[in-house]
């Protein structure tokens, strides 16, 4: 199977960018085999913090696996994706469905080429980050397809002893270390590191470009 190892220098990477780095990447790679398998023009949105929405259900999902060592932070990145799976064979969910690219698009996509092509499009992603102007490159572009942009949305905390603690607010995008900036109804903006983004309701699908090949 492919594999890459990608270094970057001690404390350039933040844990909480890396998954939506790695959903850039995804997103990326899903947008290349689709051009080539013909579909020019498929609805991908990314939802904080790692997931890969097509049509407004659940495509494929980010995992990462980090820990800090004294060489600093390391971690292994892994991307799930439905390839071509039926929607009466996937779990149920009551926000974000699964679904799969044959069920959204009817395209047969070889496995190895897409991961072949995500690999790739994770070394861009972060040759990218290093450059001078790389992070806030990717924060944008990581914007540009946030599912939740401008939207009522409520945010699930981690649970502890007492329970799981929810924020209420509207997404108003990233701050540079990949945290989603929440404002409050009071008006005040929240900073949230991790947790899981629950929509306030199903954006409707749309028709976006896809994102733009690899130069």
């Amino acid at each position: 199977q492919p594999a890459n190892l990608q270094t970057c220098e001690p404390n350039d990477l933040s844990p909480t960018l890396l998954p939506l780095l790695a959903g850039v990447a995804a997103a990326r790679a899903i947008a290349v085999v689709l051009r080539a398998a013909g579909d020019g023009c498929a609805p991908l949105r990314l939802k904080w913090p790692n997931d890969v929405l097509l049509n407004g259900r659940k495509l494929a999902g980010i995992l990462v696996e980090g820990s800090f060592g004294p060489d600093g932070f390391a971690a292994a990145v892994g991307l799930g994706v439905n390839v071509s799976t039926l929607p009466q064979d996937l779990p149920p969910r009551v926000l974000y469905p699964a679904t799969s690219i044959l069920a959204e698009t009817g395209c047969h996509i070889d496995r190895e080429t897409l991961l072949q092509t995500w690999l790739d499009e994770m070394d861009a992603v972060l040759a990218l980050w290093q450059s001078p102007d790389g992070a806030a490159r990717l924060v944008e572009e990581w914007s540009a397809l946030d599912v939740n942009a401008g939207r009522p949305v409520r945010i699930a905390l981690a649970a502890d002893e007492v329970g799981t603690e929810i924020i209420e607010g509207t997404d108003i995008g990233l701050a540079p270390n990949g945290a989603l900036r929440i404002r409050l109804a009071s008006g005040a903006v929240h900073e949230v590191s991790v947790g899981d983004c629950l929509g306030a309701g199903l954006p409707p699908p749309s028709s976006v470009p896809l994102p733009p090949p690899t130069p």
